[in-house]
């Protein structure tokens, strides 16, 4: 059976595209300006709820304060933590959370 998927609500310019899949996994979630990913993730949150899920879920790079906040705010547990090590900076784990490990 193919998920269902939320793309992109109408939401103002701080965010392009929070993806809520039928089994309620949030992800990939991306926003221009960190100071968004709160609000982008909230409303994410809001559109696995709506999906009638029956649990939500989210990988959250702990670069992101943001996402981790919101994420405790809302009684998400900590369920399969994950360690990426790089010799070499990339990406700004801040503004995007990842569909799955094999993004990041």
């Amino acid at each position: 059976m193919a998920s269902a998927r939320w793309p992109y609500r109408p939401l103002p310019s701080f965010s392009r595209f929070p993806y809520v899949d039928g089994s309620g996994h949030i992800g990939p979630l991306a926003v221009l300006h960190p100071h968004a990913v709160a609000t982008a993730f909230r409303t994410a949150l809001q559109l696995a709820v709506e999906s009638g899920s029956s649990q939500v879920s989210a990988f959250l790079p702990g670069a992101s304060e943001a996402a981790l906040n919101t994420a405790m705010a809302h009684g998400m547990r900590i369920k399969f933590p994950m360690l990426l090590m790089s010799s070499h900076d990339f990406g700004n784990w801040a503004q995007y959370l990842p569909r799955n490990p094999g993004f990041m």
